[in-house]
């Protein structure tokens, strides 16, 4: 029936729709088999066996890079109280008795008339 249209058409469509049916065929079966090309084969860094991500990517990650964060943190704070103790407060110390000074120098001038 589709072989009596002008153009070959009909057969340009049969051989699409064959096309396409072999199309389907191949996903569906591309769909069962994707249990064992994709997924098995990755089953094993899933798991937690020695070789999954648990263990080779998740605990080194935590242990190398979030315990030395903390004590990076750490010495941050203990640095901050050194800056505080050691620099920060003598220097302000030392800035309020040289105002002390200067207000004295002026009290002098103005006393003395100089």
């Amino acid at each position: 029936m589709c072989y009596h249209l002008p153009f070959n058409i009909g057969a340009n469509v049969r051989k699409t729709l064959t096309e396409v049916e072999n199309l389907l065929g191949g996903v569906t079966t591309m769909s069962d088999q994707a249990a064992d090309q994709v997924l098995l084969k990755i089953s094993h860094y899933v798991e937690d066996g020695p070789q999954g991500w648990k263990q080779t990517l998740v605990t080194p990650l935590r242990n190398n890079t979030l315990a030395p964060a903390g004590q990076v943190l750490a010495a941050v704070s203990g640095t901050s109280e050194a800056f505080k103790t050691s620099l920060h407060e003598p220097a302000q110390a030392a800035l309020q008795q040289r105002k002390v000074m200067r207000d004295q120098i002026a009290s002098f001038r103005s006393t003395h008339g100089l």
